[in-house]
């Protein structure tokens, strides 16, 4: 194997190494696959491969990945010594291609489901449907429906889909006879989940699934007024890991059906149908839309509003050319070309007016009726910007250093094989720490690397100047700085001359310094962790808002939402000021109460300003933010009368804020745990500490204790 620099990151720590290696001993894992197509190559036949899949062992794991290469022979004298194989690997396009792909096949399906079982006149019919459909598209053994008894233990199969070499299992049972965590799970609504009951469960508790042909279960429970009602599940004959894609279709399904099964003959069917898509489209962090044949939008998730400014009711049925304005053009022929039948895939950059300029990666589904014509299409938009950002970054790294090299930023060395004279030049002499014109031998360079990269070095060279192998020395490593003691990263490449005998007669090479480039390759990464952490929890938070939000009244959803979300980005902003360091108590509480409370008069704040760690800020903000909305709304700021005082203080493990509201209208503690009072003890939880209410008739009284306080 002789490869290029580009090939290094596949090889992971296989490079150098397997540099000069026989291909089958660094990539033994991949022969299978691999070695028909490159006997086919020096047998004189060229081939070209697009994201096929393999498995490496690399960076001491297996790693799937994806790879496009092609194999070209290289003829010499009517023989083919050698092929030559250009690859790109493709793991991550892959890999978000396939989740889209994904996505867009759950979209379908549930498109599907609803038009199929929306018209049906019975629940049977409906559940039978439903039944079918989710099992023929899991490739299941058996989906069942059942009701549950009076007594929430005897359930009755009232009808399955049973695939080829599976048989019904329709009948009356008992839960109790399923397991312990089957009663546990279902009776308080949660999924039952069992990827091999001959593992995870007692031995007669899993005969019971063995008798009717089943060995891996995932079964949604139905729950109303309290009550487990009824039961849809899925099942396996053998062992299978499910994953949550699995898992939440299941679900969706399950809750899809039932609704149905509810509602039919009604019109509010079609209301919740579209309310729950919503739902689930609204959690994506993707643009998705539908657009009819006459090129209006006729359903927007929520990701619109944010990257056009507007209420997505203000876009639906408008134009898309209406909608995009100057950006439509572009998108036209691709339009067009996806309402005549054809799935279209390409890559833009929009500016978009209140999402700025983005890269955007657009898929456009092709919608058919009943008669096979499209009627429409599905449009699923993700953004990119950030890896064309770094496609970008990676041209304009590979052009500055191309100008560098231009205007002499190189370094050039000479060795002589005859009698190891060093030639370096004044670059280079600065790369190891020496004065300009200093003299310099063999010995200053090795006395120069840094310990740990000596060996690998050495090597490196040893290879350039051997006549057996006349290796490409290309290595990176570290100088200790001779006379400044200054660490730093030098690349230097380098090949032997030979002689006609065969022999070394000097090798000469180039040396730059990518100190620079290594340190920022350092910070670049530290940042894309740290965003790319803050983005998944913001984002999981969001979305548990969203679902757990009570939804009965949209105004009242819309004002909830809005607030919660708004005292996430105060914490956000706080965070930022300080470099995502932390803040203090005062400060979260200051912001909270300003931006929700105009009556500042009957507030009385009193506490120091305690430090708190940057993963308490959004907690203690959200808990402020439920409290001062409860109080503004039912307490004691809903009069004019009422006064607030807040105060905090250390504690010996941690700190404590204390919640006091006098002079509102009589206080009842409430008959269940809302929506809020769960979310603070969630973040309490967060916090490592509690929250305790006090519902006293002259005012509502809240104790907050937290840990260890920055």
């Amino acid at each position: 194997m002789i490869y290029n620099d580009a090939y290094r990151p596949i090889l992971g720590d296989k490079h150098p190494s397997a540099l000069g290696r026989p291909f089958w001993t660094v990539w033994p894992e991949v022969r299978p696959t691999i070695e028909p197509i490159i006997e086919a190559a020096f047998g004189g036949a060229a081939a070209f491969y697009e994201d096929l899949p393999v498995v490496l062992h690399r960076n001491g794991q297996a790693q799937r990945a994806c790879f496009t290469f092609s194999y070209s022979p290289i003829p010499v004298a009517g023989e083919i010594p050698g092929i030559l194989c250009v690859c790109v690997e493709t793991t991550s396009a892959a890999q978000e291609r396939a989740a889209r792909e994904e996505s867009e096949r759950t979209l379908l399906f549930l498109d599907r489901l609803t038009r199929a079982t929306s018209a049906l006149s019975s629940a049977e019919a409906v559940m039978m449907r439903a039944a079918q459909m989710i099992g023929e598209h899991m490739g299941v053994a058996i989906c069942a429906y059942a009701d549950m008894d009076a007594d929430q233990d005897g359930f009755t199969i009232r009808g399955d889909w049973a695939g080829p070499g599976s048989t019904s299992i329709v009948g009356r049972y008992r839960l109790a006879d399923f397991g312990q965590m089957a009663v546990a799970n279902l009776s308080r609504g949660l999924p039952l989940i069992i990827n091999d009951n001959l593992v995870e469960i007692a031995a007669h508790e899993a005969q019971t699934f063995q008798a009717i042909g089943i060995g891996a279960t995932i079964c949604m429970p139905l729950v109303r007024d309290g009550r487990l009602r009824a039961l849809m599940a899925v099942h396996h004959k053998g062992p299978h890991v499910w994953t949550e894609r699995e898992l939440a279709l299941v679900r969706e399904v399950t809750e899809r059906s039932w609704a149905f099964v509810e509602r039919v003959g009604s019109q509010a069917e079609l209301a919740d149908s579209e309310a729950e898509l919503r739902r689930i489209t609204d959690a994506a962090p993707l643009l998705i839309a539908y657009v009819d044949r006459e090129k209006r939008y006729r359903f927007l998730n929520r990701a619109y509003e944010q990257w056009f400014g507007q209420p997505r009711e203000a876009l639906q049925g408008r134009l898309v050319e209406d909608v995009l304005g100057a950006a439509y053009d572009p998108v036209r022929p691709h339009l067009d070309a996806a309402l005549a039948g054809e799935r279209v895939t390409f890559e833009s950059r929009v500016d978009y007016p209140a999402g700025g300029l983005r890269d955007v990666h657009v898929d456009y589904v092709p919608r058919r009726g009943a008669d096979g014509v499209v009627i429409g299409l599905y449009a699923v938009i993700s953004d990119v910007t950030k890896r064309m950002d770094a496609e970008r970054a990676l041209l304009e790294s590979e052009t500055r250093l191309r100008l560098a090299t231009e205007f002499g930023e190189v370094g050039l060395w000479d060795v002589d094989n005859g009698d190891g004279a060093l030639y370096w030049d004044d670059r280079v002499r600065a790369l190891f720490g020496h004065s300009p014109g200093a003299p310099v031998t063999l010995d200053d360079f090795y006395r120069g690397l840094h310990p740990d990269d000596l060996e690998a070095t050495s090597r490196a060279y040893a290879a350039a100047a051997d006549p057996a192998t006349q290796g490409l020395y290309d290595v990176e490593y570290r100088t200790i700085g001779a006379e400044d003691g200054v660490e730093r990263w030098v690349a230097a490449k380098g090949r032997g001359v030979f002689d006609d005998q065969g022999q070394c007669l000097r090798v000469v090479g180039t040396a730059i310094d990518i100190t620079a480039r290594k340190q920022a390759e350092a910070a670049r990464d530290l940042l894309m962790r740290e965003v790319d952490h803050r983005a998944r929890n913001s984002l999981a938070i969001i979305q548990s808002v969203v679902r757990l939000t009570d939804a009965a009244d949209p105004a009242d959803f819309r004002h909830a939402i809005h607030g919660r979300i708004e005292a996430m980005a105060r914490a956000q902003s706080t965070l930022a000021k300080t470099q995502w360091r932390g803040g203090t108590i005062a400060e979260v509480v200051r912001d909270e109460l300003a931006s929700s409370i105009s009556a500042g008069a009957r507030v009385r704040l009193a506490g120091g300003e305690i430090a708190l760690p940057a993963d308490h800020l959004q907690p203690l903000s959200m808990i402020l933010h439920e409290l001062v909305t409860n109080a503004t709304k039912y307490g004691a700021l809903s009069v004019r009368e009422g006064v607030l005082e807040v105060s905090w203080a250390s504690a010996p493990q941690g700190w404590s804020l204390s919640w006091e509201e006098r002079g509102g209208p009589p206080v009842t503690a409430p008959s269940r745990s809302g929506f809020g009072s769960r979310l603070m003890a969630n973040l309490a939880r967060q916090l490592d500490g509690q929250i305790v209410f006090d519902w006293d008739a002259a005012g509502l009284s809240v104790s907050l204790r937290a840990g260890a306080a920055a």
